[in-house]
């Protein structure tokens, strides 16, 4: 079996995103599978009775499998993955779960339905009413983009007039129903627990906390640290469903420290993986993900 590893070009790769890049070629010439880096910006296609690709404007043949190997892939990344799966590639993930975790709305539409425990959120258009939005998730609150990652595009708001502004702002610059507007767990204020999940099962976690200069988003990308957890049946039991509902064969989960629970507050089709190699566990977890290439849907 031949495969891809997409990339997004070397010199832009984050240092979790380096270690999938260079480790899992490795690991997987140990299961006698080829698996080639490829830079996604020099990947061409064709729609149409008789699809192709192009790399460096060279037609090629499609590959066996491709896997996805760097967080937030674009617009463009996803169409691609598409289309593979179209010429018969089997995707990790697939595309049309990768587009739903796109999209923080359409994501916790789907879990609130499978009954996954989330934040109350509300889509935020041209004219609604902050005085609603307030009154139904309460001061402070979370605006944020629907599409970002890595806590950027995300702001805690402390008053109505803040939030009239922002949404004037924000709605004057994107398209209506891009911000979302979502309740603030205080209780898990600069805290939250990152699960790991690989053919639906959680096989790594740690809770991540906030830098200084951060006081409420524990990304790692922004200073935060981390200490590993173990994992609880529970938080087994919430990465199944979660990762079952949107269909993911690998993902990272952010659980928050609801006050009864926890509460599912992002989710990542491309988590990742350098915060999970403590502790001699980069060769177990690399085995688990090469499992992945193997499984179709």
């Amino acid at each position: 079996m031949n495969g891809w590893l997409l990339h997004n070009g070397i010199e832009k790769l984050d240092t979790d995103d380096a270690v999938v890049v260079q480790s899992i070629p490795v690991l997987a010439a140990k299961a006698g599978l080829v698996v080639e880096p490829v830079c996604s910006r020099d990947i061409d296609f064709q729609v149409g009775n008789l699809p192709c690709l192009r790399i460096k404007n060279q037609t090629i043949p499609v590959p066996d499998f491709v896997f996805c190997g760097y967080s937030n892939p674009s617009v463009y990344d996803v169409s691609l993955l598409r289309q593979l799966e179209c010429m018969g590639v089997n995707c990790v993930n697939p595309p049309g779960a990768m587009a739903k975790t796109r999209d923080k709305l359409w994501c916790s539409q789907i879990l609130a339905a499978h009954g996954i425990p989330v934040a109350k959120t509300i889509p935020v258009r041209q004219g609604i009413d902050p005085e609603w939005i307030v009154a139904e998730l309460e001061l402070p609150l979370i605006l944020k983009v629907r599409d970002g990652s890595k806590g950027q595009g995300v702001v805690l708001v402390h008053s109505r007039d803040e939030l009239a502004n922002i949404i004037e702002i924000g709605c004057g610059a994107h398209e209506n129903g891009n911000l979302l507007a979502q309740q603030f767990i205080g209780s898990s204020r600069g805290r939250d627990l990152r699960v790991l999940v690989i053919a639906h099962e959680a096989v790594a976690c740690y809770i991540r906390r906030s830098a200084d200069t951060e006081p409420f988003k524990s990304n790692i990308s922004r200073g935060g640290s981390r200490v590993p957890q173990e994992l609880t049946e529970t938080i087994r039991d919430l990465a199944r469903r979660t990762s079952q509902a949107l269909d993911l064969k690998w993902a990272g989960l952010d659980f928050l420290f609801g006050p009864d629970g926890f509460i599912l507050g992002e989710v990542n089709s491309c988590p990742g993986l350098g915060s999970f190699l403590e502790n001699g566990k980069m060769e177990f977890l690399l085995e688990k993900i090469s499992t992945l290439l193997f499984i179709r849907r």
